[in-house]
């Protein structure tokens, strides 16, 4: 009980959030956000000076809970708590714990599994944290040598095979000691938005390096007027990108309206038949036609975007053919068109061919639209769920899509673990996107009707 009082003693001595302090406001410093920010659904963050550096307050609400569930582990090992609540779910000081073979879990005061079923949910494996650089915001113009490598080759190590948008042997993206002052607005504009790019490309919705994204984007958009002043195949680079980074960054951008520009610019430059640009208009092509067919299948709606038209074997194509593949095959479904048994042994070999986690995400969400039932929900959010995979704004949408359908076959062993897995991914993703807090919330009603004395009965 000591340990708990100093706990909570030291979470008193938190320092006052930076909009709080901008705003001169007094910060409850309550976590995982305090009261000013959670009003408006802004991050919360505060200046450590022991790292010296910005740290969210879920960061040390995660810390909390883990050093919570650790105390709780201990204390079930000693005996003091006994055997026959092993397999219960325990209200202590208003949070709750899960039994888990023999120890209990902790859920947090809002836990989902409130309600006592019969059930033993597997352990969490501990995800390993990537290394990552500290965070920071840059003091010049551009980012330091260490900062370019880290962050350029994060990008092409991710999104490059998916959406080959720039070409990564440009002197300006391979080599940090390249002289940047002589670089054009375009140029400029590409390495800025790479940087911001891949600092959304950490697993697990990590969000270090959020608010270095934004620096750099801001720093990009001082560019684009200048890039996108003419019709030409920089400008829709330009466009794609911001497209691209929208995935990730929804706030800062419309996704649709992105798209649709894109569309159109990359319309107008096919028919002026310039050979020399034929190939990237193609792949600029296909990265567009996957950005918009996630933004339609998300919001149920025709992307209006042409279905590409490639041939051959999965095993021979691109990693972009294949997630343009994927994505056609949703298009054709959602817009009614049954799959034959050819449009199936795609999908086969697709699976047996991917490597990309984005793309492994890409065919799990296929095969749930084509299969919508427990297998394919389950394996979506184990999918998910990967040490390497990397979260879109989007996530949230197929998550309460593959949960929904586990707990419409009601409460098997399956579908409680897969709502254990959809809520922990939904908290991932709360941590960029205040809208899956949401989703999780409606999640957790839908999981509490189920578990209702009326539904059980």
């Amino acid at each position: 009980m000591a340990e708990a009082t100093d706990l909570d003693t030291l979470l008193q001595l938190l320092p006052a959030c930076r909009r709080c302090r901008s705003h001169k406001r007094r910060c409850d410093t309550q976590l995982p956000v305090c009261a000013n920010c959670s009003k408006v659904g802004a991050d919360c963050v505060f200046f450590d000076h022991v790292s010296k550096e910005l740290l969210p307050r879920t960061y040390i609400a995660s810390l909390v809970d883990h050093l919570r569930s650790l105390e709780a582990a201990r204390e079930s090992s000693t005996g003091q708590i006994s055997d026959s609540a092993s397999n219960e779910t325990l209200e202590a000081e208003g949070q709750h714990f899960f039994g888990v073979g023999d120890a209990l879990r902790y859920l947090g005061p809002r836990a989902p599994l409130v309600a006592q079923v019969d059930a033993v949910l597997p352990k969490a494996q501990p995800r390993i944290k990537e290394p990552c650089l500290p965070l920071e915001i840059p003091s010049s113009s551009f980012a330091s040598e260490d900062t370019h490598r880290f962050l350029v080759g994060k990008y092409f190590d991710t999104l490059q095979e998916l959406y080959p948008i720039l070409d990564p042997t440009l002197p300006y993206l391979e080599d940090p000691s390249f002289s940047r002052a002589d670089l054009d607005p375009s140029e400029c504009f590409n390495l800025y938005m790479v940087y911001s790019i891949a600092c959304h490309c950490l697993p697990g919705n990590d969000c270090q390096l959020v608010l270095l994204s934004d620096t750099f984007y801001k720093e990009a958009l001082t560019y684009a007027d200048q890039v996108t002043a003419e019709l030409t195949v920089e400008a829709l680079q330009a466009v794609v990108l911001l497209a691209l980074r929208s995935l990730y960054d929804a706030q800062n951008g419309s996704l649709g309206q992105q798209v649709a520009f894109a569309h159109r610019m990359e319309v107008e430059l096919s028919t002026r038949e310039v050979d020399e640009h034929s190939l990237l208009l193609e792949r600029l092509r296909l990265a567009i036609f996957c950005v918009g067919t996630q933004v339609g299948t998300a919001l149920d709606r025709p992307s209006g975007l042409i279905d590409p038209e490639l041939t051959g074997p999965m095993g021979s194509m691109r990693d972009a053919e294949k997630l343009s593949v994927l994505h056609k095959l949703q298009s054709r479904f959602r817009n009614g068109q049954s799959l034959d048994e050819s449009d199936m042994i795609i999908l086969d070999e697709a699976h047996a061919t991917q490597r990309s986690p984005l793309l492994a995400a890409a065919w799990s969400e296929t095969r749930l639209i084509v299969n919508p039932n427990a297998e394919s929900a389950s394996q979506l959010l184990t999918c998910y769920d990967r040490e390497d995979m990397i979260l879109t704004v989007f996530t949230s949408h197929w998550v309460y899509k593959a949960a929904t359908i586990l707990l419409s076959g009601g409460l098997t062993r399956k579908a409680l673990d897969g709502h254990v897995l959809a809520v922990t991914i939904l908290g991932r993703c709360a941590l960029k996107w205040p809208n899956a807090r949401a989703i999780q919330e409606m999640l957790n009603l839908l999981f509490k009707s189920k578990t209702s004395p009326d539904a059980m009965g």
